[in-house]
Formats: structure tokens, C-alpha cells, sequence
């Protein structure tokens, strides 16, 4: 059990190191930033900013991806890779819904069709 916790933690501090330093901020395709008009008044919002609110965000939808496949404290090790490879595919479709900023509709596309592959390898799983 001890050697379990010391490879989860290693792997999670390793984790942790690259998320922050080795995974690119997807909201740097927007350039300057996001413009937000509230009223009269105009806000840019800078990549940097958007990174810091949409951070735990995509964790939490990162970890309960993860939740549809690893079941929490079986095996830990393995639940740190998979939060590690979800949370780079998530930023890698955030970097492709950015790509093609402002066609909305296509970005809904690419967001459905990723919710579209999790539904189906639950059904395939479950039966």
C-alpha cells in the first residue's frame, strides 16, 4: 500500500509540474484577448485571465471524465494517468474550438462530437 502512495504521489507531483509549465495556454490563439462589452463599457479579457478561470473549470470537468472510466482509490497511479491524458486531450479540443473562434457552430460540433465518443464507449463498456 505505501509503495502505491509513493508512486500516485510521485506521478501526481510530476503531473502537477507539467500541467503547469509544459501544457501551452490555449487562450493565447486569441490573441490580445477576449473583448467583453457590458453596457457601454469595454473589457479585455487577457489569455493569461482567461487561462486562470477556465483552470478550474477543465479540472473539474477532467475529473469527472476520469470518473467515467477509474473508480476513485483503486488504483491511484493509474487515476493520475488518466487525469493526465484527459486533461491534455481537454486542453487540446479547447486549442481546437479556439482554432476556429468566433464560428460557434463549429465549435458546438467538435463539443458534441467529444461528449458523442464518451456516450458511446459507456455503452460499449456497460454492455
Amino acid at each position: 500500500m505505501l509503495i502505491k502512495i509513493k508512486i500516485y504521489t510521485a506521478l501526481a507531483t510530476i503531473f502537477w509540474i507539467a500541467r503547469q509549465f509544459s501544457i501551452p495556454n490555449p487562450f493565447e490563439l486569441l490573441g490580445e484577448g477576449l473583448a467583453i462589452t457590458i453596457g457601454g463599457s469595454s473589457l479585455l479579457l487577457s489569455p493569461e485571465l482567461l487561462n486562470w478561470i477556465a483552470d478550474p473549470i477543465i479540472g473539474a470537468v477532467t475529473f469527472a471524465v476520469v470518473g467515467l472510466y477509474y473508480t476513485k482509490g483503486s488504483e491511484p497511479a493509474f487515476g493520475s494517468i488518466l487525469y493526465m491524458i484527459f486533461y491534455a486531450v481537454h486542453i487540446g479540443l479547447l486549442y481546437l474550438m479556439l482554432s476556429v473562434y468566433p464560428m460557434v457552430c463549429l465549435m458546438i460540433v467538435i463539443g458534441v462530437i467529444y461528449v458523442g465518443l464518451h456516450v458511446g464507449a459507456i455503452i460499449l463498456n456497460n454492455s
